[in-house]
């Protein structure tokens, strides 16, 4: 029978938090030595790498925040906004700057580094991260409260055990992901090809264009939602698809039937492009589909298209192109970014000639086709791997007899 003994972090290794950028200093978007690690780089895959969603500071500014560096191994956690998103720091990212959004945990004694990131992970982790957490309006983790996050942990070769079979598990995952991000370079391209090269693109209004924009507010007044819209932590009739579930690929807010059929304006089949307008403003999703009937959460807006040649143009506009741009001229709100659903419809955009759409949704679809396999494949397997987290951090399945 495996044992398990208890320590907090502060008993097992270091946590530094991050630092925000300088007054008046821009993140770059054209590459140079300097990335910089925010909320939204964390919880897509288990290493962080670099890759062409980073963002950079320029050697001035990085100069004034050297001490704010990582190091590869490096295990960071999101402490403001969406808490708890987890990454270890990958070879690539050695010396990037870290944000003030998330710690870093470092120096560990005692504690395989893989073992810890699966714990932090597991519901136990996440319930200790939920306790420290404070905050309603915009939640936080302060740094004593990382500093005293419990852990229970074997032996160390037990723990090296634990986070092999989970690694193979994320091996595959990772596979998967490398897969799809040169799926997206590839559509990066053709978006480039076709629509960057044309010379036939009017100006067209969001709000004009045969697309359906809503959100959860949609569907009533803060009351009436109070009132009619219950939320479970504990699997119910419909998901309460969010930014955070969205960024992590975990979906674990549900609302009961009653709540689903209240929420009608902002239901949710699959495919909807979903926009953060609230926080983390920009970040942009196709919704996947689910193995129940799903709806909008708070604090994002979704887009259904009309016209099916529109989806892919759209999404690829405002995931990687003018339009995330276009959507941060628009935000506002001091202590928490936000924009609204009219100012979102009164951006203008270049709109390229019926023809051009459909040559570039010809040839992205299959991308986007296989995108979305793998996105499931990474989902059963993402669900495989929390189902065996519990029972192997909790002893109920002795690693001894698990042959790899």
């Amino acid at each position: 029978m495996i044992t398990f003994d208890e320590a907090k972090i502060r008993d097992v290794a270091d946590v530094k938090g991050g630092k925000r950028l300088p007054k008046g200093k821009q993140l770059l978007t054209t590459p140079n030595s300097h990335p910089y690690i925010r909320i939204r780089d964390l919880g897509k895959s288990k290493i962080l790498e670099l890759n062409s969603d980073y963002e950079y500071v320029d050697s001035l500014t990085q100069e004034s925040i050297k001490r704010y560096i990582v190091s590869e191994g490096d295990i960071l956690i999101s402490v403001v906004g969406t808490i708890g998103l987890i990454g270890i720091v990958g070879k690539s990212l050695h010396g990037a700057n870290q944000t003030e959004n998330c710690d870093k945990i470092t120096n560990l004694k005692r504690i395989d580094r893989d073992y810890l990131y699966y714990y932090l992970k597991s519901d136990m982790g996440q319930n200790e991260i939920k306790k420290g957490t404070v905050g309603a309006v915009q939640p936080k983790l302060p740094l004593k409260n990382v500093l005293d996050l419990k852990i229970k942990y074997p032996d160390i070769d037990t723990q090296r055990k634990i986070a092999k079979i989970l690694n193979l598990i994320d091996g595959k995952i990772t596979i998967n992901n490398e897969i799809n991000d040169n799926l997206c370079e590839q559509i990066k391209a053709t978006y480039k090809r076709i629509i960057n090269g044309s010379n036939n693109l009017k100006v067209t209004r969001i709000g004009d264009l045969p697309i359906y924009v809503t959100d959860y507010v949609a569907n009533g007044s803060f009351a009436s939602l109070k009132e009619n819209v219950t939320l479970y932590q504990e699997p119910n009739y419909a998901y309460f698809i969010r930014n955070t579930d969205l960024k992590s690929g975990n979906f674990d807010v549900y609302v009961d039937e009653h709540s689903y059929n209240f929420l009608s304006k902002s239901t949710l089949k699959g495919k909807e492009i979903i926009i953060s307008n609230v926080g983390d403003v920009g970040s942009v999703f196709l919704c996947p589909k689910l193995n129940k009937p799903m709806t909008l959460g708070n604090n994002v807006i979704m887009i259904e298209p009309e016209d099916e040649k529109l989806r892919y143009y759209l999404y690829s506009l405002f995931k990687w192109f003018d339009g995330y741009n276009l959507i941060q001229g628009i935000k506002g709100g001091s202590a928490v970014p936000k924009f609204n659903k009219t100012d979102f419809k009164n951006i203008k955009i270049n709109l390229p000639l019926e023809k051009e759409l459909e040559e570039f949704n010809n040839f992205v679809s299959p991308y986007f086709e296989k995108l979305i396999q793998n996105q499931d494949a990474n989902k059963r397997l993402s669900e495989l791997r929390d189902s065996l987290l519990p029972k192997l951090m909790s002893g109920e399945i002795d690693v001894d007899s698990i042959e790899l």
